[in-house]
């Protein structure tokens, strides 16, 4: 079946080729802006460069890929608590993010975590020192792979525990 290309449609491949891919870098953002500490980084991601991941990279490499601004609010994790599961295949159906390679195994990750969502503190809202949410992630899962370009990503979600939220908490410094 062939696409028409329409110039909307080439323009929409242009703008995509142009912003690469859809990824918040924390690297740009303050922490004094929210009044928390500034978001955990990561020079690079490509340790180890064979074999498996040790707890303790995912768990750098999680922070560094949780932690960040999106919207009008920062992102920070705290209590995080992580281990690794033995290797497996690459899964076409649940491992297809757009830049995993398939060819390296991918290793499962389960933990907890606190996940504080903190906007900025306002005279208006009266919220200087209680402008975070909190939510706590008991159960949650993800992988950890690594992409073609030989740098390891991690993710994690707890969807079933969602609901689990408390406002108005000072934010982590």
């Amino acid at each position: 079946m062939r696409v028409p290309s329409t110039p909307l449609v080439l323009r929409f491949a242009a703008v995509l080729l142009v912003m690469g891919p859809m990824r918040v870098s924390a690297q740009q953002v303050s922490g004094a802006t929210y009044d928390t500490r500034d978001p955990r980084t990561c020079a690079e991601r490509t340790a180890p460069a064979r074999g498996a991941i040790p707890a303790a990279l995912a768990m750098q490499y999680f922070v560094c890929e949780s932690e960040r601004e999106f919207g009008n609010s920062l992102y920070l994790i705290e209590n995080l608590q992580l281990q690794v599961g033995a290797p497996r295949p690459f899964q076409m159906r649940t491992d297809a993010a757009t830049d995993v390679d398939p060819s390296q195994p991918v290793y499962p990750i389960r933990g907890s975590f606190t996940l504080y969502q903190c906007k900025e503190p306002s005279k208006l809202a009266n919220n200087k020192g209680k402008n975070c949410s909190v939510y706590d992630k008991p159960k949650a899962t993800g992988t950890c792979y690594k992409t073609s370009f030989g740098e390891w990503h991690c993710s994690m979600a707890d969807l079933v525990s969602s609901s689990n939220v408390r406002h108005s908490v000072a934010p982590p410094r």
